[in-house]
């Protein structure tokens, strides 16, 4: 399993996630990203899953805590996938119970057109 990131031009923060991800790839991610995230505000995800097989079985996916220190910078996230992935990843990411807009697609430019509006 592998979760690279980078950040590009206009706060854009792009995560790559491939395999199944991991309890101790997700806590690096929340130890680089998070405080990346919170220097500035307006910030829009893009994460987009590549060959994605799901979530590790293993304790302490209740400690993650990436959207509580995150989420007050964050304004958009955009999730790019396989539909067979929608209704999981968007029950991971707390679609709907978060103060940010979260989308799901099947197509990267698609998910970069909403983030730019």
């Amino acid at each position: 399993m592998a979760v690279e990131w980078k950040t590009e031009a206009n706060n854009l923060m792009v995560m790559t996630v491939s395999g199944q991800l991991g309890i101790g790839e997700m806590a690096q991610v929340e130890q680089e990203a998070a405080p990346v995230l919170g220097r500035g505000e307006g910030w829009r995800i893009l994460v987009v899953l590549q060959d994605f097989a799901g979530w590790s079985k293993e304790k302490g996916w209740e400690s993650t805590t990436m959207a509580d220190a995150t989420d007050e910078h964050v304004s958009r996230m955009a999730l790019v996938g396989p539909l067979e992935w929608r209704d999981q990843v968007e029950m991971f990411t707390l679609k709907g119970m978060r103060p940010l807009e979260i989308e799901y697609f099947t197509d990267e430019s698609l998910a970069r057109d909403w983030l730019r509006a």
